[in-house]
Order: structure tokens, then C-alpha cells, then sequence
């Protein structure tokens, strides 16, 4: 997907680039507590986000399912979540 297509396709789009947020931690104003806070808040998605797709191991009908399932399980684990 190119940037045209996103920003035709979803016109919100430019609220998230042009939040306060994004426009500080691209300027190096942004507080260190917010960053911080952002750290944490994206470690819990991201701990919980893995839970999901081992669920999804779990509720697979079949072994193909289950190692696409696998494979995003230790790509979170392995590389998300391990950084």
C-alpha cells in the first residue's frame, strides 16, 4: 500500500501523522515521562497482542494454521517484545 491509497482510504490519516505526540518525538521536544509512558503502554499491547495470536494456535483447525500462528508468536516474542 502506497501513502496515496492510505490517505485516500483513510482520512483520518493525517490526524495520527499530525498529532502532538508524533510532532514532538520528531522535533526531540517530547518529555521523557511521555516517551516513557508510550514505552509501556506499546510492551503491554504488544505482551497482550501475542497472547491473541497464541490463541489463535490454539483454536486452529489444522497444522498450516497453527505455524502461521507460530511464526507470528515468535516474531513478537523473538523480535517485538525481545528488543
Amino acid at each position: 500500500m502506497d501513502c496515496q491509497t492510505l490517505r485516500h482510504h483513510c482520512p483520518t490519516w493525517d490526524d495520527y501523522i499530525q498529532h502532538d505526540f508524533v510532532k514532538q518525538l520528531t522535533a526531540g521536544t517530547l518529555a521523557p515521562d511521555s516517551f516513557r509512558h508510550y514505552l509501556v503502554q506499546d510492551y503491554l499491547y504488544l505482551i497482550h497482542y501475542t497472547r491473541v495470536m497464541a490463541l489463535s494456535i490454539y483454536k486452529s483447525d489444522n497444522l498450516a494454521q497453527m505455524r502461521v500462528g507460530q511464526a507470528g508468536v515468535n516474531a513478537m516474542l523473538d523480535m517485538e517484545i525481545g528488543m
